[in-house]
């Protein structure tokens, strides 16, 4: 599955009030934006796989993916990926099990109101954030 990137959505809230994980990547330059846990899919490698994979890298747990919330396909200058967001089943996860990978700065649990306010600041990924406000949409009373 080279050439797609998956990430995933984690609720550690509920319906009512959702408490979305949203990471930086340590290795780029100001200004850092916010992203969903998860990354490009490696040779041979299922979309569950690689999301599994790369959430618990990004954020030391190992989580099960869900359902998919949106699948586009982005053009890039030289190439084009399938960018995928699915849903991840938390299993009573809490934030003290959380761990920054090699490649994350920080890892944030952001509720509603952080959302919007980052959205206002222009600083999230804009697929990572349709994808969250997709899933607001499908899966929360917001």
């Amino acid at each position: 599955m080279a050439g797609r990137a998956v990430f995933g959505v984690i609720n550690l809230g509920d319906e009512l009030n959702p408490e979305i994980i949203m990471i930086q990547d340590s290795d780029k330059r100001p200004p850092a934006m916010w992203k969903l846990p998860g990354g490009r899919c490696e040779s041979e490698e299922s979309i569950e796989l690689a999301l599994r994979r790369e959430v618990e890298e990004e954020i030391g747990v190992a989580l099960r993916p869900g359902q998919r919330i949106l699948s586009e396909t982005i053009e890039g200058r030289t190439s084009s990926h399938v960018f995928e967001a699915w849903t991840v089943l938390s299993n009573g996860l809490i934030r003290d099990q959380l761990r920054s990978g090699n490649e994350v700065k920080q890892i944030e649990v952001v509720t509603v109101d952080d959302f919007n306010r980052l959205k206002s600041e222009s600083r999230i990924l804009p697929h990572h954030q349709a994808a969250i406000e997709e899933y607001f949409l499908r899966f929360c009373i917001v």
